[in-house]
């Protein structure tokens, strides 16, 4: 796969990731398109559906390391 920059909107759907698992379709700002684009990066995966009927997704070993990263270089938000 080839490289693909990661957006500010997908930094914020990793760091909020990163404090808990969660439902990204809910979040303001977060489109289903960057989800679809984190899933293809292979950053998240979905976990389960919440009992508001929205699909709960988790970070994946890759993405944990993609949030390390981005905390070290001060490009990871919250």
């Amino acid at each position: 796969m080839a490289f693909q920059p990661i957006t500010a909107v997908q930094r914020l759907a990793l760091a909020r990731l990163r404090a808990c698992d969660g439902a990204l379709s809910s979040l303001t700002g977060v489109s289903q398109t960057t989800v679809d684009t984190l899933l293809a990066m292979g950053l998240a995966e979905g976990s389960g559906i919440n009992l508001s009927g929205h699909v709960v997704y988790r970070l994946t070993a890759r993405g944990r390391g993609a949030c390390n990263r981005f905390s070290q270089l001060g490009l990871l938000p919250i």
